[in-house]
């Protein structure tokens, strides 16, 4: 699966840029008997040879966990495009994604490698109302066929604002090999929610607290969720993190800068085996484990 970033800066003609520095998302991954929600943050913008290319750092996705990609939007022509580490990528180290400014019909070789695979503009319109937004956003649908020896097809849709909505592949999936999808069901981009956001790490209180402090988590013993609060005494870089008894890392809850208050996070183990795991607050000057049980 791509997720692919754009350029924080708004583009021409009044179009929204999407995929924001800072932006917040939530998607779920879906097959049958499966549906798992997972997310990803707009952690940081680099220039590489005059190109800003955003970073975003995806969590819990299954069944990767924890990864990063890098990509780019081209405010003139709106097009997306992969960064570093992009499959097939051209003479400039870009790989076109997809277009708000492409026509229907429009088709590229994805990547020649012995198969029939090709990408092709399906849909471009505008739409009104997604996730309560009442303005007019430009959405795209793009399509990928590929022949022997696999056959299948593979659908990506994005919309101005917020980027990456859905994937669908009628193949492969990483779990149980069939059919699956991944959409986006919610959003933080400037502060204003969108949609249904569950898993984000939120401020409850502006107060500043004596010092540092992760509580205990509750409820504990759980199934399957359960809530982590910790306080900031200073505005940190703070990390929070899940492990599993052999200290394998198992879900990061937070990675980025926060500022004083105190905070909570709802952490979900639908998708990982009863036992004992730990947790960890870590900034620049304080780190602090507890002991978590989840019991099904």
């Amino acid at each position: 699966m791509f997720l692919f970033i754009s350029s924080s800066v708004a583009a021409r003609d009044g179009f929204i840029a999407p995929f924001k520095l800072g932006s917040y998302y939530e998607y779920v991954y879906q097959e049958p008997g499966t549906n798992i929600r997972y997310s990803a943050r707009i952690v940081s913008e680099e220039t590489v040879k005059g190109r800003t290319f955003q970073r975003m750092d995806i969590y819990n996705e299954p069944p990767m966990n924890i990864h990063t990609i890098y990509f780019y939007f081209d405010t003139l022509t709106l097009n997306i495009y992969g960064g570093e580490g992009a499959r097939c990528p051209d003479s400039l180290g870009l790989k076109l994604a997809a277009g708000f400014k492409l026509p229907v019909g429009y088709i590229w070789n994805d990547c020649p490698m012995g198969a029939f695979f090709f990408s092709k503009i399906t849909l471009v319109e505008n739409y009104s109302g997604i996730f309560g937004v009442t303005d007019t956003l430009k959405y795209v649908e793009r399509k990928d066929t590929i022949g022997v020896p696999i056959e299948g097809t593979t659908y990506y849709s994005y919309a101005e604002k917020f980027g990456y909505m859905y994937f669908y592949r009628g193949y492969g999936s990483p779990l149980l090999g069939g059919a699956y999808s991944k959409s986006m069901v919610g959003a933080v981009i400037d502060g204003v929610t969108y949609g249904s956001v569950l898993l984000d790490v939120t401020k409850i209180s502006g107060e500043i607290p004596i010092g540092y402090n992760l509580e205990q988590n509750y409820p504990n013993p759980f199934n399957p969720s359960t809530v982590v609060k910790f306080s900031l005494p200073k505005s940190s870089f703070v990390t929070l993190k899940v492990y599993d008894r052999l200290g394998k890392e198992i879900s990061t809850l937070a990675n980025e800068k926060k500022s004083t208050g105190t905070y909570q996070y709802v952490f979900n183990a639908v998708n990982i085996p009863s036992g004992v795991y730990f947790y960890t607050l870590q900034s620049d000057d304080y780190i602090e484990t507890k002991k978590m049980l989840l019991i099904k």
